[in-house]
């Protein structure tokens, strides 16, 4: 269960550390994060680190000076980090999903220890910011992601491992927040992915970046995986209406709820939920719409070039 806190730190004052990329970045994430913490701290500094694309490997060259050493975010988690700070760490939003299918996982992976080892070594506590499956899956990885459901999976798994290979780091399970809206109108017998739903209305346009509903909801399951609060008693509503901050705030609740008792997907009911046959995921563009799935154990061939990554019988394009 989530231990929540019944009296405000309000002597206490913190930071906040986001390091990612548009995902972090969109409808002022940090921001909505910051309002939250200041109804429980007296004073709360953000930061912000998420130049759009930027996969976890780039972060670690950059924290480490491999880029030049005069660069935020080797200030921020190495020359001068800010104290007693949360840092949230986001992967591009395909490659923590890769975890069986490219090589660009296993780097992945150690770069995200190795960012954890820097934030312990400041003080701090790192939050991975698991990230969400494409509403309508990934176009140009149908082999690999034909759906929402599909690509939520992998990214669950990718960032479980990233918690599991570090010591004390914990997950806030934004994606399963997502699915649990997802899974709570196929079993009132809406489909999620009727415009207007309330699962669709997670997304940007491009059904891949965050609404303003969708990166609220993130900053509640961050907010409580953060403090071990209930989000539900949040007065800040991030400009959204009474009744939708509220519903937004239940669904954190239970979700934190879930990944406390086990990290299962959140389900609201017992009855089985099927995908719809769609698309799959991606962060940004992806190439090539082979067919067939990759063989087993087959690495994947990066073409720094262009990006695509030749995966057995299966190409994947990420940006």
């Amino acid at each position: 269960m989530v231990v929540i806190a019944t009296v405000a730190d309000d002597t206490v004052s913190k930071n906040l550390v986001m390091v990612g990329n548009s995902y972090t970045a969109y409808h002022g994430l940090s921001g909505k994060i910051r309002s939250m913490l200041l109804e429980a701290y007296e004073s709360v500094g953000s930061y912000q680190y998420a130049p759009g694309g930027k996969l976890l490997t780039s972060h670690l060259a950059d924290a480490l000076g491999e880029n030049g050493q005069d660069n935020q975010l080797r200030s921020l988690l190495v020359t001068n980090p800010p104290s007693s700070a949360w840092v949230t760490i986001q992967e591009q939003s395909q490659v923590a999903g890769f975890v069986d299918y490219s090589s660009l996982f296993g780097p992945s992976l150690q770069a995200a220890v190795e960012l954890d080892g820097l934030v312990q070594q400041s003080g701090g506590e790192t939050i991975f910011f698991m990230t969400w499956g494409r509403r309508d899956g990934d176009k140009n990885n149908l082999w690999l992601w034909p759906d929402f459901l599909t690509m939520n999976a992998d990214l669950t798994e990718g960032y479980r491992r990233y918690a599991e290979a570090t010591n004390d780091a914990k997950v806030a399970p934004v994606g399963l927040a997502f699915e649990y809206i997802y899974r709570d109108l196929v079993d009132q017998g809406v489909d999620p992915l009727q415009p207007g739903s309330e699962f669709h209305s997670l997304y940007n346009s491009d059904g891949s970046h965050p609404s303003s509903q969708g990166s609220y909801l993130a900053a509640c399951v961050m907010y409580s995986t953060m403090t071990g609060r209930d989000p539900r008693d949040l007065l800040y509503l991030g400009g959204l209406d009474v009744q939708l901050a509220d519903r937004l705030q239940s669904v954190a609740f239970e979700t934190i709820q879930a990944e406390q008792e086990g990290f299962p997907t959140p389900q609201p009911t017992d009855s089985p939920v099927t995908a719809p046959p769609t698309p799959a995921p991606t962060d940004s563009p992806v190439a090539a719409l082979p067919t067939a799935a990759p063989t087993a154990e087959v690495p994947c061939v990066d073409d720094a070039a262009s990006r695509i990554l030749t995966c057995g019988a299966g190409k994947c394009w990420i940006a």
